[in-house]
């Protein structure tokens, strides 16, 4: 599991956090991918914690090393429904990700992204 740092690196003056409010893309990946079966389980860059995905269709991604499968009555483990057009952030429980249609083959974009921080630790827990 990839561990999460720095998730909310801002506050307000009066210490109120600001999630997500600074990000720095760091790469981009494009996967295409059928209804028919998965892609492969590919690998995310090291350090990876932060990923912002968008597909152009229905699909499943599993953040795990092994192939994406459609859900039936069960569970599926590691596994994001992501609707047609929709933008999600994703922290991913590994750093390999496989991707299967739900009834229309598409392209997956995931940016990978950076978190920093501009205010000092003290500062942003004092809230001055």
């Amino acid at each position: 599991m990839a561990a999460s740092k720095q998730r909310y690196p801002l506050s307000t003056l009066n210490g109120q956090y600001i999630p997500l409010d600074v990000i720095r893309p760091s790469g981009l990946i494009k996967a295409s991918y059928l209804t028919a079966s998965a892609s492969a389980a590919a690998a995310l860059p090291a350090g990876t914690e932060l990923l912002l995905i968008r597909s152009t269709t229905d699909c499943f991604i599993k953040f795990a090393n092994s192939a994406a499968t459609k859900p039936t009555s069960t569970v599926v483990a590691d596994t994001l429904y992501l609707r047609r057009g929709e933008v999600q952030v994703v922290s991913p429980m590994s750093l390999f990700y496989s991707v299967i249609g739900d009834t229309i083959d598409g392209d997956l974009f995931i940016q990978t992204l950076e978190t920093w921080q501009s205010l000092s630790l003290d500062t942003a827990n004092r809230g001055k």
